[in-house]
């Protein structure tokens, strides 16, 4: 087997890393976008379906809108179908988990 004529780095620095399964499917990206950190794998589709689990850290938007938090969602076809969200309130922090019903 060929010697790799490099060592490899310490490290590696980008906003977006995506490792793909033999058939170019993404199954493991980790990214930032705006204020969101996020790592998230997915199954390759199976029969029409699809799914993730995807684990973030976003820190406030500045609007008022969302963070700073850290959640963990886990996706089915499309839809969040449960969810934790852990965000400092106060002296400490609050969580809620979260199931949606079926009917959404």
């Amino acid at each position: 087997m060929p010697q790799d004529p490099q060592p490899p780095a310490d490290e590696v620095r980008t906003r977006r890393l995506v490792i793909v399964d033999q058939d170019g499917t993404e199954r493991i990206v980790a990214e930032v976008v705006k204020s969101i950190a996020e790592v998230r794998v997915a199954l390759p589709e199976i029969d029409g379906h699809t799914g993730s689990a995807q684990l973030y850290a976003a820190e406030h938007d500045g609007q008022g809108g969302f963070g700073p938090m850290i959640g963990l969602q886990i996706w089915a076809d499309g839809n969040v179908r449960a969810g934790l969200d852990v965000w400092p309130e106060g002296w400490g922090w609050k969580s809620a988990l979260y199931q949606p019903d079926e009917a959404e």
